[in-house]
């Protein structure tokens, strides 16, 4: 099995220890659901229990086959009216948005990948205050924590780590976004901080040889990999 040395420019990591940074997302995808009966619906389809589901507080969960194995991951927040956002491996969109679709005979839904909006990543331990200063609406405290701007396509959720927020908006506000958000890296930096973090991404760390009910996904660190404050040995 080959090895890997992750590590943090000294840069990044002191962005990370007293401001923040950010990056375009292009790894995740934004897959949108709406329509009368959805929640009913998805109450069958996803591996959380959609009632826990609230304004300010989003879902993590997995679309599963038949015979529980995982098609792909989301983070579920709520989008304006009845519409609900979730947030996707990129690769493993269509194939998402395909199983969800496919029982779906009788309702009346609409789910499809939303190609004209896009994430934004912020760590760090200023990630509120750079969300105050990009007019990105700041979400509350805890893992999964949701707010939404309420005259525009402007959302967030923390993440489930410490110091994390995604910003989902239009892909054309990004680079502005960033502009007004500052320190602004290549999404390798992210990735880097991610791994340190030890939190798992479907496609990379899982998949669909592993069963999720039988796995503690959330709590999940680099499984195999022995951390440091600046360097992870990951196996690839």
């Amino acid at each position: 099995m080959n090895q890997a040395v992750v590590e943090l420019s000294e840069s990044s990591q002191s962005l990370l220890d007293t401001a923040h940074m950010c990056c375009a997302r292009t790894s995740l995808a934004v897959v949108k659901a709406s329509g009368e009966g959805l929640l009913d619906y998805l109450q069958g389809q996803v591996t959380q229990d959609i009632k826990d589901l609230s304004a300010d507080r989003g879902l993590y969960a997995c679309a599963l086959t038949p015979q529980g194995k995982p098609v792909a991951d989301m983070h579920i927040m709520q989008g304006h009216g009845d519409e609900l956002i979730m947030l996707t491996e990129a690769a493993y969109a269509e194939a998402l948005v395909g199983r969800l679709r496919h029982y779906a005979l009788g309702y009346q839904v609409r789910i499809g990948i939303v190609v004209d909006m896009a994430v934004i990543d912020i760590h760090g331990s200023k990630t509120d205050e750079a969300l105050h200063q990009a007019c990105l609406p700041v979400p509350g405290n805890g893992a999964y924590a949701t707010a939404r701007a309420e005259d525009a396509e402007s959302f967030c959720m923390r993440m489930a780590s410490d110091n994390g927020a995604w910003g989902v908006l239009p892909k054309s506000d990004i680079e502005d976004c960033l502009k007004r958000l500052g320190n602004a890296v290549d999404e390798s930096g992210i990735e880097a901080a991610r791994i340190l973090n030890g939190s798992p991404r479907f496609g990379i760390d899982w998949d669909a040889s592993v069963y999720p009910l039988n796995a503690s996904l959330i709590e999940a660190a680099c499984t195999g990999a022995a951390r440091s404050k600046r360097g992870c040995i990951a196996f690839a």
